[in-house]
């Protein structure tokens, strides 16, 4: 599991250092961090689509430091958002597939993605899709237009329970259960 972190004093880094940083990588899918349930949802969808095009997947978290304090220090510790970010791929139970964590300290998160991900991207984004626009529906709308390839992913839709098979077996009634 790779992790790396990244600041720049204007938002993000500059798209040449990020273009370079990119090259000779191969396909990759990008899963943008949105909520817990939204992200776990994205890593599992994204995990199998890597798996079927023989991707790379890779975790971006956008960590926003208010106007007031300097780039170096986050509000929150990257240690702490590097260790959730490992439990949240560990629960998604990805069968050992290599993530590689990027955590980038900006000032606003979407102009930092803007600068982060390289031209035509393929990004997926967790969250509930409602009959308003919800921030992560926004987010994947803002990515689409900056030409990246969106797929956003619908956690109300799709079970974020670590083990459903193993949930329904123990819910069930006795008569409906498998017998060993």
């Amino acid at each position: 599991m790779g992790f790396h972190l990244r600041g720049r004093d204007n938002a993000a880094a500059d798209s040449a250092h990020c273009t370079d940083w990119m090259k000779g990588r191969g396909l990759e899918v990008t899963v943008v961090h949105t909520t817990r349930e939204g992200t776990l949802a994205a890593l599992r969808s994204a995990g199998n689509l890597a798996k079927d095009l023989g991707a790379r997947l890779a975790l971006v978290a956008p960590l926003a430091v208010p106007f007031r304090l300097p780039l170096d220090r986050p509000t929150i510790s990257t240690e702490f958002i590097q260790a959730r970010h490992e439990a949240l791929i560990a629960e998604a139970d990805l069968g050992g597939e290599n993530v590689d964590i990027q955590i980038w300290i900006c000032r606003d998160p979407k102009e930092a993605l803007g600068q982060i991900l390289a031209p035509g991207s393929l990004v997926v984004v967790g969250g509930k899709r409602r009959w308003y626009v919800s921030q992560e529906q926004r987010l994947g709308k803002f990515l689409g237009r900056l030409g990246h390839h969106v797929l956003f992913v619908d956690t109300a839709r799709i079970s974020v329970e670590p083990n459903f098979r193993e949930l329904a077996a123990r819910t069930a009634p006795p008569y409906l259960r498998e017998s060993s």
